[in-house]
């Protein structure tokens, strides 16, 4: 099994860091990457609903008769156990039969929800669940909470709970009490990420699902393609604090998570592939809803600080070039990044 890490630096040194740089730029983050009118991983966290929808809904899958055994192991049971019986059950396509035996609040945890997602999502969708957003910077969690107060008034999303919790010791969480657990791109922040699938089977309820989101390999992530591109021209031998393709860098991608959630006792993987296409209106759009509202801004802060006064001037040049130069700018100035692979996983608690 390969045991990649996303860390280029020393680990412990890394995540203090890490929370240092979300804090620093959570402000930008929220606004131009969760508020925007198209987030870039709006496919992911409609797929991550889509995933929890299997042991939220409490929909039969289908049995032989009416008080027959249901086919969907759903988490809702008497006293936690799983439900085994549905109401008068007909036809598994009857939208009306979403009764199976339990009344426990469905309880969803998202881990890196950063100002909120795919946290808000599912909230939205589920209105009669408990939803704890939870991210190990106070910045972030800043950030959703303003994020919460201003639409309010747009949605009820009270269900939602902001949390600073380290995925790494979900102490907060008792076990098996929860019915599913969303991570979009948020392992490779951690230090120990299989110490964090350990914890996340361990909250889960039995028949509970996983869903995880990580990055492809760096020959298809045009974002992350330019942003190392810029960084290496302007601090040559320059390590990143994260490699985001570290962990889908395997064969194929994401193999080495894959092996290691069978191996702590999760059934049913499920491992495909989707791309996520960054948006913008502009060159200059691009550049504030992603590039400075990324870690990226802090090396712009380091250069400055170290005397390279127009920075940002000179990062924004390169960064112009790269993108031209790749044709990823249209005729009508919009531009993309075309092709971001991810990696998505999820399984079933046993």
């Amino acid at each position: 099994m390969s045991s990649q890490k996303a860390f280029s630096n020393d680990p412990s040194e890394v995540k203090g860091k890490i929370a240092h740089a979300f804090n620093e730029i959570s402000e930008g983050y929220a606004t131009n990457i969760h508020n925007s009118e198209k987030p870039p991983m709006e496919k992911i966290y409609r797929m991550a609903s889509e995933m929890c929808a299997s042991v939220v809904l409490r929909r039969c899958e289908g049995g032989s008769g009416a008080l027959q055994p249901c086919k969907q192991r759903a988490t809702h049971g008497v006293n936690g156990q799983a439900a085994k019986f549905c109401k008068d059950h007909f036809d598994s396509s009857d939208p009306s039969i979403v009764d199976i035996i339990g009344a426990e609040v469905p309880k969803i945890l998202d881990i890196a929800s950063g100002s909120g997602e795919p946290a808000i999502t599912i909230a939205k969708r589920f209105p009669g669940s408990k939803v704890f957003a939870t991210d190990n910077s106070e910045g972030m969690v800043n950030q959703l909470n303003k994020r919460l107060d201003a639409i309010k008034n747009e949605c009820d999303i009270s269900n939602v709970i902001p949390m600073l919790v380290d995925a790494e010791n979900l102490a907060d969480f008792e076990n098996s009490s929860m019915d599913a657990i969303t991570c979009t791109f948020g392992l490779m922040f951690l230090e120990n990420w299989q110490t964090a699938l350990k914890e996340f089977y361990r909250v889960l309820k039995p028949n509970g699902i996983i869903f995880i989101s990580i990055w492809g390999p760096s020959s298809e992530l045009n974002f992350f393609e330019t942003i190392d591109f810029i960084g290496k021209t302007m601090e040559p031998g320059m390590k990143p604090l994260i490699k985001p393709d570290a962990m889908g860098s395997d064969n194929p991608p994401g193999i080495t998570i894959v092996e290691t959630i069978e191996s702590i006792g999760f059934c049913e993987v499920q491992h495909s592939f989707t791309n996520v296409e960054f948006l913008a209106k502009s060159i200059e759009d691009s550049w504030v809803k992603y590039v400075t509202s990324s870690p990226f801004k802090l090396l712009l802060q380091k250069l400055k600080h170290k005397g390279q006064t127009n920075a940002e001037e000179v990062a924004f040049e390169l960064y112009t070039s790269f993108i031209t130069q790749k044709g990823w700018v249209a005729s009508d100035g919009s531009m993309s990044f075309p092709e971001n692979k991810a990696v998505i996983i999820s399984a079933r608690k046993m």
